[in-house]
């Protein structure tokens, strides 16, 4: 005797999994932040300002109204930019920011 789960079924328990996997991460954290200014530091110096638009389970950051700053050299702007995970090694939050409520939120969905 076999059980046959649909397609649709299958995407809805994949989508449960990768969510509980992201709440026991900083990835959760990062998502909370969507709609927010925040300033990343990525991996060779540069700094990265822009507001969150989005961010995947591989913490991939899409970012709009942004100013990249390398060391040495002008600010460059752009409208919107992507920022692989990989690239990051830190995320500024400003002070104005309430961290929990942003948290309580993100989890409230």
């Amino acid at each position: 005797y076999c059980l046959r789960i649909s397609e649709r079924m299958q995407d809805l328990l994949h989508f449960r999994e990768q969510r509980q996997r992201q709440e026991k991460t900083l990835v959760c954290f990062v998502k909370a932040l969507v709609g927010s200014r925040v300033d990343f530091e990525l991996r060779g110096g540069a700094i990265v300002r822009g507001v969150l638009e989005s961010v995947d389970t591989m913490m991939n950051c899409k970012l709009i109204k942004v100013r990249w700053k390398h060391k040495g050299q002008n600010a460059k702007y752009a409208e919107f930019s992507h920022i692989p995970g990989r690239q990051i090694v830190y995320i500024h939050i400003p002070d104005e920011i309430d961290v929990s409520k942003k948290l309580d939120s993100f989890f409230s969905r």
